[in-house]
Formats: structure tokens, C-alpha cells, sequence
């Protein structure tokens, strides 16, 4: 899961609190999470046990073989990405919102911003490009999500091309997608909103 399925399943801007952990997640190391207020805790617990429930989720699984031959070790990253496009593209059939995907993007974002300074630098710097350029409606579009991918390939240091995982999924896109939707029913029934 990425950053829009993240924000989803931890209840988004409802729960402010937890939405900020939930972003944090991955730049908060190790037991680093304890020096934050207990909302904030719940939140960097929530992203940890997200992501040990999709990686482990059969359909995570499938989904990663898959997509190892062409995206070696950021098969991974790649599903991530690839699930917020799918949730993005359909958001409407997973989420309740009144002002849709742009709204429900617009309000996390806000709490996000005006809780910057509580995050650590690293989650500053990407909050700031994930603002500007809109990337938790951007998903949605595949060449919004072929830029995020061009984003990320810059901020590796190693050489990736997650960029590829637009065409590379364009032929079994069906197979993902459905396999999506039943690992996120199943994550949201097991943790979340």
C-alpha cells in the first residue's frame, strides 16, 4: 500500500492523529515511534501492520511474482504504487466521500500541512512534493503515475525503473486489479476504515 491507501484505511483526516503516524510510518525507525503522542503512536503501529498484512496477503504475493521479472527488487515498491492507482481509479467504489477522491485528497493533505513540523525531515521533503503535485489524486492517471514513478526513480540511489511499471502492468492490469480488490477488502475488514 501507498500513501492514499494508507490514509484510507487509517480513517483520514477524521483521525487526524492516526493519519499523521500512518504517514510518518516509514521514516519513523525501529522503537523511534514511542517518542511521539499516543495518537501519533497508533498511527506508525496502524502503517506497520498494514504493511505486514498486504505483504503477507496471498494476493500481494501473487501480485509481486508477477511482477518480478521486469521490476526485480522494487517489485514491491511497484505494487505499492500500482495499488494507489487502483484505489485512486476507482475510489468511489471503495470509499465513501462526499467530495470524492479530490476531496478526501485535499482534507488528509491539510492535516498533513499543518502538521508538518511534527514529522520527521524525510517525510517533510516528500509532503512537499506530494502536495505540489498532487499525487494522491494523481494515481488515478496513468501518466500522473508515470511522473510519481519518474519522481521516485530520481530519489533512489541505486538505479531503479519503477517508471516501467506503467507498461509492464498495461497487460495484466485485469489480473491486479482484481487481485487489489480483494486483498483491500480484506485489509480494510481486518484494520481499518
Amino acid at each position: 500500500m501507498n500513501y492514499l491507501a494508507h490514509a484510507v484505511i487509517g480513517g483520514g483526516a477524521a483521525r487526524p492523529d492516526v493519519l499523521v503516524g500512518n504517514f510518518i510510518g516509514d521514516a519513523v525507525k525501529g522503537s523511534a515511534w514511542r517518542a511521539y503522542p499516543a495518537g501519533v503512536q497508533e498511527g506508525i503501529l496502524l502503517h506497520r501492520a498494514i504493511d505486514a498484512f498486504v505483504d503477507a496477503h496471498p494476493e500481494s504475493v501473487a501480485s509481486r511474482r508477477v511482477l518480478r521479472p521486469a521490476m526485480g527488487r522494487m517489485a514491491g515498491v511497484a505494487l505499492d504504487l500500482l495499488h494507489d492507482h487502483f484505489l485512486a481509479g476507482e475510489f468511489a467504489d471503495h470509499v465513501e466521500h462526499a467530495g470524492g477522491l479530490s476531496g478526501f485528497a485535499r482534507e488528509v493533505e491539510a492535516v498533513w500541512v499543518e502538521r508538518a513540523a511534527e514529522m520527521p525531515e524525510r517525510s517533510q521533503r516528500f509532503l512537499r512534493g506530494l502536495v505540489a503535485h498532487r499525487w494522491l489524486e494523481g494515481y488515478a492517471d496513468r501518466e500522473e503515475l508515470r511522473a510519481i514513478c519518474t519522481a521516485m526513480d530520481a530519489r533512489i540511489p541505486w538505479p531503479t525503473r519503477l517508471v516501467d511499471v506503467v507498461e509492464v502492468s498495461g497487460g495484466m492490469e485485469d489480473e491486479l486489479r482484481g487481485r487489489f480488490r480483494e486483498m483491500f477488502r480484506e485489509v480494510r475488514g481486518a484494520l481499518g476504515g
